[in-house]
């Protein structure tokens, strides 16, 4: 069985569209409850973005993520699924 990660996200600027993630997780119920976003990371270097608060498909795209593991910011594979399931995301410079 697969070990899902989770990476909590904090604010990288004072305007929060910038997002970086903290540290890895394997507590889901300890990051959904402490966290106001995250990422879910189901299969390596592919991440969902969650937020407690609903956002819009506008909302998302504006803020950049950064990649758990080198940095570089994540691109958007897939649209939002829903106001708190958010889109797709994977990074171009660790998948080379």
């Amino acid at each position: 069985m697969q070990m899902i990660r989770y990476h909590p996200l904090i604010d990288g600027d004072t305007d929060g569209l910038e997002k970086v993630p903290m540290f890895l997780s394997t507590d889901k119920e300890t990051v959904r409850q402490d966290s106001r976003m995250y990422l879910s990371e189901i299969i390596s270097n592919y991440y969902r973005l969650y937020s407690k608060e609903p956002m819009s498909q506008n909302a998302t795209d504006s803020i950049e993520i950064h990649c758990p593991l080198c940095g570089a910011v994540l691109r958007q594979m897939a649209q939002n699924h829903d106001a708190n399931k958010l889109g797709l995301y994977t990074c171009d410079r660790c998948r080379r």
